[in-house]
């Protein structure tokens, strides 16, 4: 992952477990209390690189992630794009510990990415409240993850 991602989870006394041949998608480690954090997770360390690529290739103004769990994808986003502004929404359904993810989000933003904010609700129906006028130009959409849930999410957008 990226470095500066990875020192500000650190920063709030947590570690990402980026998988392994078991477990190929990453994890968020509670370092004072030795747990595995319970809110989602599906980030693979190939999904970085696949970012990374497409950083060279484009500069989003605007970037928009639909899911975003305990906010890594949104915040490797932000490293590679520091001059975006992100908005991420997050309906904090997922296991046993979402709202966890989202304060995780908030202290991580507020320390070190100040281009990302978070709002809680439902895509596609809190999709203008999270845009609040903007149009993206690089939409992650990583929320439900069944074909009707997709579709309206694309349509959303």
């Amino acid at each position: 992952m990226l470095p500066k991602v990875l020192s500000a989870y650190q920063k709030h006394g947590y570690s990402v477990d980026m998988g392994s041949p078991d477990r190929l998608y990453s994890t968020i480690v509670d370092l004072k209390n030795k747990r595995t954090v319970n809110c989602s997770g599906g980030f693979t360390v190939s999904d970085a690189f696949l970012f990374q690529v497409i950083s060279g290739l484009i500069t989003p103004e605007n970037i928009l992630v639909i899911g975003n769990s305990f906010g890594l994808s949104t915040f490797v986003l932000a490293e590679l794009f520091p001059n975006a502004a992100i908005d991420a929404l997050d309906a904090e359904l997922e296991n046993v510990e979402p709202q966890l993810g989202s304060m995780i989000t908030r202290k991580v933003a507020a320390s070190d990415f100040p281009n990302v904010k978070l709002t809680i609700g439902f895509s596609p129906q809190d999709l203008s409240k999270t845009a609040d006028g903007k149009k993206y130009n690089f939409i992650f959409v990583d929320a439900m993850h069944t074909n009707e849930a997709v579709l309206q999410d694309y349509f959303g957008i």
